[in-house]
């Protein structure tokens, strides 16, 4: 088992969804407020992993979630904990949820609870 995974609180489960992405602070100013989208690859009650075409690497994210199987979605948000290039010019990232109200942190479970994880 890797670092990576004796540090993660929870456990991750394969997905398949999308994100809409929007950067509130981090290192790169000019990608502050603008609007991304990423592909969900793996899920947790405390967080995913995403895939994008940009590095967001430390960066305050907030996060429209849709998981394939399920007709909600929930704005959540988080930290990007770590982040790698992948082929074909595009970048995965680990991303932390944090400083999120309750009721938003339910709703995800509920969630993921639905679609069997």
């Amino acid at each position: 088992m890797s670092d990576e995974n004796t540090r993660r609180i929870a456990c991750r489960q394969p997905s398949d969804g999308n994100a809409s992405v929007r950067v509130l602070d981090g290192p790169f100013p000019e990608l502050e407020s603008t609007m991304l989208e990423a592909d969900v690859l793996d899920v947790s009650s405390s967080g995913l992993r995403l895939d994008c075409e940009e590095l967001l690497d430390q960066c305050s994210l907030e996060l429209k979630i849709s998981l394939k199987g399920s007709s909600e979605f929930v704005v959540l948000r988080g930290e990007v904990r770590w982040a790698s290039w992948e082929k074909g010019s595009r970048y995965q990232m680990g991303i932390e949820f944090t400083g999120n109200d309750a009721p938003l942190v339910i709703k995800w479970g509920n969630i993921l609870k639905g679609l069997g994880f």
